[in-house]
């Protein structure tokens, strides 16, 4: 009697079967895991570059612009490419933020119809307006970010 060292070949189909069974049940749970975390560092993103360009506004005592950029420098209302603060008369930029997450895109909906912008007044409040950022994403929808007429953010 030898001794045999390793698998069978049902053994082996039986294990392979069972592997391909959980990994077609985990690869979809993952890419929704992905795409939440994406949503969020987008939503926070976003959520920051308001509390930053009403504090700019107050800072600086000026009209602030906060806007979609695709390079750093002009609004292009592009708001996944990336976006910028800048002060509205002499178009000095104050903060650049990055490219969000592949697979998201952003919107602003205003209230007055400019949606490519954002205006804050030097006391940190929106210039009229209110509306919505819309963050989508392939795999879980849409996600909100309301600013009302005070620049309160939910």
């Amino acid at each position: 009697m030898k001794n045999h060292h390793g698998f069978s070949l049902s053994e082996f189909l039986v294990v392979m079967t069972l592997s391909a069974i959980v990994l077609g049940i985990g690869i979809p749970s993952y890419n929704q895991i992905i795409a939440n975390y994406r949503v969020r560092i987008a939503s926070q993103q976003l959520t920051n570059a308001i509390h930053q360009a009403k504090e700019c506004a107050v800072h600086y005592q000026c009209k602030v612009i906060l806007c979609g950029s695709s390079n750093g420098i002009f609004c292009d209302g592009k708001w996944a490419a990336g976006q910028i603060i800048m002060n509205k008369e002499t178009k000095k930029v104050f903060s650049v933020f990055p490219e969000l997450p592949r697979g998201i895109s952003v919107s602003w909906r205003s209230n007055l119809g400019h949606n490519e912008h954002i205006i804050f007044t030097p006391i940190g409040l929106p210039e009229g307006q209110w509306g919505s950022f819309w963050i989508e994403n392939n795999y879980i929808g849409v996600k909100r970010i309301i600013i009302n007429s005070l620049g309160r953010i939910s």
